[in-house]
């Protein structure tokens, strides 16, 4: 995962998108974004 698909995928969770939307826009799966983003926490 890039530092862009990174900040990304916080921009897009902040705004309120799913992990599935987010995996759909980013071409990744929604398994890897809610991995991504529960570490983050």
């Amino acid at each position: 995962m890039t530092p862009e698909q990174k900040a990304a995928i916080r921009y897009l969770r902040e705004h309120g998108l799913g992990y599935k939307a987010i995996g759909v826009k980013l071409s990744l799966s929604s398994n890897t974004i809610k991995s991504f983003l529960v570490s983050k926490s």
